[in-house]
């Protein structure tokens, strides 16, 4: 499905084509095609099912990445715990650790 932005823009750039030519030499838009061309890109436009939930994408975006931030910021300590413990096993010969 096309976006709202490039439909109306298909449809202005439609109506521009339409338009009649004049082979006098002087370019003038004819009588009454600003308007339409303003009254097509002011029209309703139809919209689909998932635009339902456009409003409320940038909120749940936003509290997708608070909840993200949140469950790193809890588990931040027990990761660096466990990294800690690891290290100070490997402190040691890592090799006659693995032999014994």
């Amino acid at each position: 499905m096309k976006t709202t932005k490039a439909r109306n823009w298909q449809e202005l750039v439609d109506l521009a084509r339409k338009a009649p030519r004049h082979d006098e030499g002087v370019v003038s838009a004819p009588l009454g095609f600003a308007t339409r061309v303003v009254a097509q890109a002011f029209a309703p436009v139809e919209r689909g099912v998932a635009s339902l939930f456009e409003p409320f994408a940038f909120r749940a975006l936003s509290l997708a990445s608070l909840m993200a931030i949140a469950a790193v910021a809890a588990n931040v300590s027990p990761v660096l715990q466990a990294l800690g413990d690891e290290i100070a096993v490997v402190d040691g010969d890592p090799i006659a650790e693995l032999l014994e």
